[in-house]
């Protein structure tokens, strides 16, 4: 920013905060040298603090979708008590918390209730001084809901990724507070600030302190469909999540805010998961669509373990700054997904097993026409357009319940994938190649994200010079001469280039031929690259496209230990890019454990080596006889078989 001439909105951070002293040799993160960063950045923060500014801090992960500074903003003009410590709820608060000058009035309270109800509580309604974002998948906010988050918990894992201080007069020994947690060896700054923040409730240590939450004389009880919460005051509809009816007649408005277990004269709220959320939230959940709330910041957290996964999570969402020749140089290769048809009921199904592996079916017949595009783009040379890869079950680092995280119920399948779910990032973003083919050398396949064709960074002039290669519906003879394997040339449907049908399936050394006529052509799509493409006509090249292009395919991740124990499973299931007839070609991957023994953790298998499942519950009672049997005869080992009763009793819908 400096080098651009904004030097009025730069902050020189301490010296003595930047360079690392310790005796790490590499950066990653859980190693000293990452840990002393992220506290630092606490030492930098203090330092801007004490300019007198109120702070938003995020981390370089970070993507700023909306202008944040009304929403804080806000929380700052609803500031009536200075440090909290009001003696009774303002005009301004009064009206936007609890709607006193009608509504609680005609619930059966009166605003001088209201306000002696606040001044018992300590200043309960007061604005927060730290509102923090969360690890959360889900909000309790309702639809519409755009204030901090309702009624927050202490068992939410607080993420000092995004967060909001404004300025008060404790706000120096606050962080002087966090800070100390760093010589205590509790972890990174953010385990510090769990402690601070949620003591017990953090690691269960009894020897930590509680925080202190608001109790239930804190409650104002509203007529049904009143403004219980900061910012719904336009009127919108507000029908999902939320903090739960007081009664037949009428809701409850709780205070959004607690107090801090290490500070408890300082007011912490969280942002809400749907606006400031995640890589789960954006991508899996969509919440902030489905809840109609603004979307002001995403955190690429919870979606890929490695920097490039984040970087392309950022490119899908076209908010990766990348410098122009990326979105001008590229020749491109493009194509069509087509999907498999998804079960009826399948968001409701039970059955988590049974969901994931249609997901993995699913992603394999997908990764299989991918199989052939990437191919394609090998032998022309091209950059490969991602397309929007489709999933069905949402990928962790622990268990999924009915194929999502943390029991959320707002996914909906399907959902576009972020790329990390099915394919190796890491590995693609250095290009797929074949590392010593004489027939392909020098060819490498990069690869774009699928919104690349929709970014305004991509000059119209690529975008319309464009062929695409569909295959014919007739049967083709052997041994064509090069102009016989174009079958037609016509105008493309989509109004502008080409439409060139050829004589399909070509091996490489045709398709060599048919694409030699389009070297300046930048987009050359395949609606049909399994159709269009039978292979490599060289034996050697085949058998190595088919391992290179396996090492870039993703796993999916994580089954329950109760269903590995009940069905001798793999935590993992390896997804497959090789079409079926190919599958000879597969590495053998770690077996499943014993029937004595649980599967070690990160083995994993192959779905069409996995053992049979006996069919869902509404087809299959005596499955569900079994079930009942087992938990009766092994009442001593009932952990992880509660899903398994649950699937039997409520699967009616065949799920």
């Amino acid at each position: 920013m400096g080098a651009q001439g904004i030097t009025d909105h730069c902050f020189n951070a301490p010296q003595d905060r930047i360079n690392y002293k310790g005796s790490d040799t590499a950066y990653h993160w859980g190693s000293h040298h990452w840990k002393l960063t992220t506290w630092n950045k606490v030492h930098i923060i203090k330092a801007v603090y004490e300019f007198g500014v109120n702070v938003i801090h995020s981390d370089t992960d970070v993507v700023w979708f909306g202008d944040p500074l009304p929403f804080f903003q806000q929380q700052l003009q609803e500031r009536h008590g200075g440090d909290g410590g009001d003696d009774g709820i303002g005009h301004k608060v009064r009206a936007k918390w609890d709607a006193a000058a009608s509504e609680v009035g005609a619930a059966g309270a009166t605003p001088a209730a209201a306000d002696a109800a606040a001044a018992g509580s300590s200043g309960w309604w007061a604005p927060p001084h730290v509102a923090v974002a969360t690890d959360s998948v889900s909000t309790m906010n309702r639809r519409g809901d755009r204030g901090l988050e309702d009624s927050p918990q202490p068992y939410a894992p607080i993420n000092t990724g995004i967060y909001f201080l404004r300025q008060w007069s404790g706000g120096a020994a606050f962080l002087d507070e966090w800070l100390s947690w760093q010589e205590r060896d509790v972890g990174h700054d953010q385990d510090g600030f769990n402690t601070l923040a949620r003591g017990f409730f953090f690691h269960r240590d009894p020897d930590l302190r509680l925080p202190v939450f608001p109790d239930a004389h804190t409650r104002i009880t509203l007529p049904r469909g009143s403004t219980s919460g900061s910012g719904t005051n336009d009127g919108s509809e507000r029908d999902v999540g939320g903090v739960g009816d007081g009664n037949t007649t009428g809701e409850w408005a709780a205070p959004r805010t607690f107090r801090a277990a290490y500070s408890n004269t300082t007011g912490v709220s969280f942002l809400p998961a749907s606006m400031f959320g995640n890589t789960y939230t954006y991508v899996n959940a969509r919440l902030w669509e489905k809840l109609k709330h603004p979307l002001y910041a995403i955190h690429w957290v919870w979606g890929g373990s490695t920097l490039e996964s984040k970087r392309q999570n950022m490119r899908d969402a076209m908010k990766f700054h990348d410098e122009p020749d990326y979105y001008t140089s590229p020749n491109l290769v493009t194509f069509d997904l087509d999907l498999l048809p998804v079960p009826p009921t399948f968001n409701s199904w039970f059955s988590t097993e049974h969901m994931i592996r249609f997901h993995v079916q699913a992603a394999n017949y997908q990764l299989q026409q991918a199989y052939y595009a990437f191919a394609i783009a090998l032998i022309a040379n091209r950059t490969l357009v991602m397309p929007r890869f489709q999933c069905y079950c949402s990928k962790n680092w622990y268990q999924t319940q009915q194929c999502r995280i943390n029991f959320e119920k707002a996914t909906t399948f399907p959902f576009t994938c972020a790329l990390s779910h099915v394919l190796r990032v890491k590995k693609l973003e250095a290009g797929f190649r074949l590392p010593d083919n004489t027939e392909y050398s020098g060819h490498r396949v990069f690869i774009r994200e699928y919104s690349f064709l929709d970014n305004p960074k991509v000059p119209d002039s690529l975008k319309k010079s464009f062929v695409e290669i569909v295959p014919s519906q007739m049967p083709r003879a052997a041994n064509l001469g090069a102009d016989e394997l174009v079958v037609s040339v016509e105008p493309a449907p989509r109004g502008y280039g080409q439409r060139v049908t050829v004589a399909a399936p070509l091996v490489d050394r045709e398709l060599r031929q048919v694409l030699g006529r389009f070297k300046g052509v930048r987009v050359l799509h395949f609606p049909q690259p399994a159709r269009t493409l039978s292979g490599f006509s060289t034996y050697a090249t085949w058998e190595q496209y088919d391992a290179e292009i396996q090492k870039h395919v993703a796993y999916w991740c994580c089954r329950a230990p109760g269903d590995m124990r009940a069905y001798n499973l793999t935590e993992r299931l390896q997804l497959v890019a090789l079409p079926p007839e190919r599958y000879k070609s597969l590495p053998a991957l770690t077996a499943a454990g014993d029937p004595t023994g649980a599967p070690a953790p990160g083995s994993s298998s192959y779905l069409h080596e996995a053992p049979p499942l006996p069919p869902r519950a509404a087809g299959g009672r005596p499955w569900c006889d079994g079930v009942v049997a087992r938990h009766v005869a092994r009442h001593g080992r009932a952990e992880g078989r509660l899903g398994e009763l649950l699937q039997c009793i409520g699967d009616d819908a065949g799920g």
